[in-house]
């Protein structure tokens, strides 16, 4: 195990501003940059630049357009295309023990179902590809599961839904 000194280090070498510019993060930021595109392409998303400038903070510009003024399904996009990138960046350390991603799903109107579809097509061919698992909740969206996937359905009645507590 990692103590709690050598985990703290770690934070601190992160944080320090000196180490910002360092060539590792450098590259990790170029990584998330591509995959950002691929992943924004994966997602459908037509209406963003891919002129994407990634900061030191890891604040995101869009051709120039900073992420908060960003509105609507686009955000929502963005939002996936980046967790995915993140994640797909963090399987490529083959000792990392949690291979997990877990998130809910956007309302059905904020996205086509088509892209969503394909976006959780590709997560799921990355995990399996890295060893990792996916795990998704949604009241709306329904995936077609094959025999890889299990899908907890909830057993409580209720007004509106079926719940998971009752």
């Amino acid at each position: 195990t990692v103590s709690r000194d050598e985990i703290q280090d770690k934070i601190n070498q992160i944080s320090t501003p000196s180490n910002r510019g360092d060539l590792g993060f450098l590259e990790v930021r170029v990584k998330l940059k591509n995959l950002t595109v691929k992943w924004l392409d994966i997602l459908g998303t037509e209406n963003v630049s891919r002129n994407i400038q990634i900061e030191p903070d890891l604040k995101m510009f869009f051709g120039g357009e900073a992420f908060d003024a960003i509105k609507g399904s686009t955000r929502v996009r963005i939002v996936l295309a980046v967790h995915a990138a993140m994640f797909e960046i963090y399987l490529e350390g083959n000792s990392r023990e949690m291979r997990f991603l877990i998130f809910d799903t956007p309302r059905q109107h904020e996205m086509h179902t088509n892209d969503l579809d394909r976006y959780l097509v590709a997560l799921k061919t990355m995990a399996a590809e890295n060893n990792a698992q996916i795990i998704f909740s949604s009241t709306e969206y329904r995936y077609g599961c094959d025999s890889n996937d299990v899908e907890w359905i909830p057993k409580f009645p209720s007004k509106t839904q079926p719940m998971y507590l009752g």
